[in-house]
C-alpha cells in the first residue's frame, strides 16, 4: 500500500475585527463564525483552502483575546499561495507541523472534537411532523431523531445520544477504538448557509439560516489502523466540516 499524503497542522492567527466585518459583506448571520471563515478560506486559498478547521481551544498565554484558527491541510504553508486577506490573517505569526505520516496501532491519545452531531431521515421513520423531522432525506439532530422514534414512550438522554452517535462515527471510520468519551459542552447553533446561483441568472445565491447542534466531546481513543487513521484526521467527524465541525485535536495520553 502506498504511502498516504501528508497532513500538515495550521495555526493562523486571525484578526476578530476583520473576520466580523467579513461576515458582513457576505450576509452571514452574524453568529455564524464558522461560515465567517469559510467564506474567508474560500477567499484566501481557493481550491486549497484546508478543511476541517477549528479554533484553538488554548491560545498562547500572553496573548491576550487573541483568535486563531487550526485546521488540516495537504500542504505546508510555506507551498500556499495566499491572496489578500484584508488583515485577516496574521502571516508574521502563522504556523504549521507535519503530522506523523503513520501513528502506530494501539496507540493511545486524548482528543478534542468540536461535532454537529445529524442524522438524514431514512424512508423508514414514520411519516408524522416532528420538530420539522417531516421528509425521508431530512437532515435532523440526532436526539431528535432518537426522540421522534420512542412516540409517547421516556424522553432519551440527550448526551447518551450524542455519544452513541460519535461512538458509531468512530466504529464506521475503522481508524480508532473509542476508550472513553464525554460531553464537554452541547448548545443549539444557528448557522448560515448559501446555495448554489439559479442557473443562467444573475441574481443572488439563495441563503438560509437554521438551527443545528453543536456539542463538543472530549476523552481517549487508540489508533486501529495506521493506515486509515491520518486519513480519518484529514476527513474529519460528521457533517458540516467545511464550516467548523469535525476537526479532531489530539494530544498525548
Amino acid at each position: 500500500m502506498s504511502a498516504p499524503a501528508p497532513i500538515y497542522l495550521w495555526r493562523l492567527p486571525v484578526n476578530p475585527r476583520a473576520v466580523y466585518a467579513a461576515g458582513r459583506r457576505s450576509r452571514a448571520a452574524d453568529d455564524d463564525l464558522g461560515y465567517r471563515l469559510h467564506a474567508l478560506f474560500a477567499a484566501e486559498f481557493g481550491a486549497e483552502a484546508p478543511k476541517p478547521f477549528a479554533l484553538d481551544p488554548s491560545p498562547p498565554a500572553g496573548q491576550g483575546a487573541e483568535m486563531a484558527v487550526l485546521a488540516y491541510a495537504r500542504r505546508p504553508l510555506e507551498a500556499v499561495s495566499p491572496r489578500p486577506s484584508a488583515g485577516v490573517f496574521d502571516w508574521t505569526r502563522a504556523a504549521d507541523k507535519r503530522m506523523p505520516d503513520r501513528f502506530p496501532a494501539g496507540l493511545a491519545l486524548r482528543f478534542r472534537v468540536a461535532t454537529c452531531p445529524i442524522v438524514r431521515v431514512g424512508r423508514g421513520v414514520v411519516g408524522r411532523d416532528f420538530r420539522g423531522l417531516t421528509h425521508p432525506g431530512a437532515e435532523v439532530d440526532a436526539w431528535i431523531a432518537a426522540h421522534s422514534k420512542v412516540g409517547a414512550g421516556p424522553v432519551p438522554d440527550r448526551q447518551a445520544v450524542y455519544l452513541a452517535w460519535l461512538s458509531d462515527q468512530v466504529a464506521r471510520s475503522g481508524a480508532a477504538t473509542l476508550h472513553e468519551a464525554r460531553v464537554a459542552a452541547m448548545r443549539t447553533v444557528s448557522v448560515f448557509r448559501q446555495g448554489p446561483r439559479p442557473a443562467a441568472s444573475a441574481d443572488k445565491r439563495p441563503s438560509r439560516t437554521f438551527q443545528r447542534p453543536e456539542v463538543t466531546f472530549t476523552g481517549m481513543l487508540a489508533v486501529n489502523d495506521p493506515d486509515r487513521f491520518s486519513e480519518w484526521l484529514a476527513r474529519g467527524i460528521g457533517r458540516h466540516r467545511a464550516f467548523g465541525f469535525g476537526m479532531v485535536l489530539l494530544a498525548p495520553a
